[in-house]
């Protein structure tokens, strides 16, 4: 009879086995896949950083009043910074670096004199992320957007809020 009961624990203890492995590759799939989809979105973020960075070394390093206009290469390492950041925004809407992802838009948007796109990246911050860290970088940005507009008493009221 402790055979008998031996062989079914044996059976019992396959079968349990065999779920626990089941669930084990199940639960290492999601984690797996979890991972990579981070590793995706944060990967865009990364790019867009590095090209926007690329484009502020080759704009420092241009002849003195040259700024409102990048170089080629500073402008399309921008126009890059702003594809990247876009894709990442479009394909993970809601991730957590997203704020990150639209003040290198506002600004990346603002060195290629897209002023008014870049005003939008800033409200559509503010407006998702009251409360950020990266608030007061980001008014600076409208400000100096705004005033390439030619909307100085807009920039002059942001920018004292800003100060305030």
């Amino acid at each position: 009879m402790s055979r008998t009961n031996s062989k079914s624990d044996t059976k019992l203890n396959y079968s349990q086995l065999k779920s626990k492995s089941i669930f084990s590759k199940f639960l290492s799939i999601i984690v797996i896949s979890m991972l990579l989809t981070s590793c995706a979105y944060y990967n865009y973020l990364y790019h867009a950083k590095k090209h926007f960075e690329k484009g502020e070394k080759e704009l420092r390093e241009q002849p003195e009043g040259n700024e409102a206009k990048p170089k080629r290469g500073a402008g399309s390492a921008y126009k890059s910074a702003i594809e990247s950041a876009g894709r990442m925004l479009e394909f993970y809407p809601d991730s957590r670096w997203e704020e990150e992802a639209l003040l290198l838009l506002a600004k990346s948007y603002y060195r290629t004199n897209q002023y008014r796109k870049a005003i939008s990246k800033v409200d559509e911050l503010f407006g998702k992320y009251p409360n950020s860290e990266l608030l007061n970088e980001a008014v600076l940005w409208k400000g100096m957007s705004s005033l390439r507009v030619a909307q100085p008493d807009s920039a002059r009221a942001i920018l004292s809020d800003a100060s305030n």
